[in-house]
């Protein structure tokens, strides 16, 4: 806990939130630039209903309730005593963790953190954690269906799948396969290649003198032993909590409606034959593809990609704006309100979360 809790440090968090809110700014002075237009950007600043920020507002404000809501049903699967009101906390301080950091990594460390104030421990925080990543991809995976049906019928979206199609996407996919699979064969036990390899580890010496096989060794057990209990704490939480997992099933669907609903939302303000399942299916595609990018916020790559996506829906000059719009709802508010709410219970840790309350798991 000790360990996890100082690499929680709220100064470097607020470096890196500051670090990717320059990279959006340079890479969307490059996107204004490249889509700019003074009738056309103007003419659809001017045409945006304000009568709409309500509502994505609305939008907004239910992911949030709904990312705390559903650990917040969890933990109590789990015997925590976690307060509703800890939970949204937690899920929107996450937010900033996850906007703020390389590859969303805060985010998954302010959730631990909180949680083992809230009495879980890590192992059952990490199974949660979990659990809460198989009902996004479940979620996901259920969409996919659909999704398929309505871009084989619609020549827009065939047109931006040819334009994406050069792109090294699979080249991604196969860099994520490669490290899980480095990941579970450090982790499987009796490897041949790791005993190959600590034994000419035990050669060198300057690692023999650090006792860096033994090392080696020490944390591999530490690890398997971690990730076996936390695939237990999983299946029991899937075997004997079902319908806690249902009712944070549906959670996570109005979670993925409200979160990704800004940008067709926005979109229908200025073309209204867009199907918008597709749309919230490519932002999760793009969510993941930030995460891989290391960068906060994805380095400016998802707004990149999604401007290059809506040119094939409005003009180009108009697509710069419905980007601007959205990532200032879908980004850049989480980033604000997340920070607000992060530093003031990291600052007030002992009143968000009594120090009375019992330890689980």
């Amino acid at each position: 806990m000790a360990t996890i809790q100082a690499d929680l440090n709220s100064k470097t968090l607020l470096r890196y939130a500051l670090k990717g809110l320059a990279v959006w700014l340079i890479v969307m002075f490059g996107i204004v630039w490249y889509t700019f237009d003074p009738k056309e950007t103007f003419g659809a600043l001017k045409n945006f209903p304000l009568s709409y920020i309500p509502l994505l507002l609305f939008l907004v404000c239910g992911s949030w309730f709904c990312s705390g809501a559903r650990l917040w049903v969890l933990s109590h699967a789990m015997g925590s005593r976690m307060t509703l009101y800890q939970g949204l906390v937690t899920g929107l301080a996450a937010e900033f963790g996850v906007a703020a950091t390389p590859g969303g990594v805060g985010g998954t460390v302010i959730r631990l953190v909180f949680m083992r104030k809230s009495g879980l421990s890590l192992t059952t925080g990490a199974s949660i954690l979990a659990a809460d990543g198989v009902l996004d991809i479940s979620f996901f995976v259920l969409l996919i269906p659909f999704v398929v049906i309505i871009m084989w019928g619609d020549p827009s979206w065939s047109v931006v799948i040819n334009k994406f199609r050069s792109m090294p996407i699979a080249a991604m996919i196969g860099m994520i396969v490669l490290l899980i699979l480095g990941v579970l064969l450090f982790l499987k036990k009796g490897s041949k290649w790791l005993r190959w390899l600590e034994n000419n580890i035990e050669q060198v010496e300057v690692a023999r003198r650090r006792r860096l096989s033994s090392r080696l060794k020490f944390v591999r057990w530490k690890s398997r032993n971690a990730l076996i209990r936390i695939i237990e704490t999983t299946q029991f939480l899937f075997r004997h909590h079902f319908l806690s997992l249902g009712v944070a099933f549906v959670l996570t669907g109005i979670q993925w409606l409200c979160r990704y609903g800004v940008l067709p939302v926005v979109l229908m303000t200025f073309v209204m034959n867009v199907s918008f399942l597709p749309l919230i299916v490519v932002q999760g595609l793009l969510l993941v593809m930030s995460f891989v990018i290391l960068l906060p916020g994805g380095g400016g790559a998802v707004d990149v990609i999604t401007t290059l996506m809506l040119e094939q829906f409005v003009l180009p000059s108009v697509a710069g704006v419905i980007q601007i719009i959205c990532r200032i709802f879908t980004y850049h508010l989480y980033l604000l309100a997340g920070g607000v709410v992060f530093f003031l219970a990291w600052g007030n840790l002992g009143r968000v979360f009594p120090p009375e309350e019992s330890k689980i798991g």
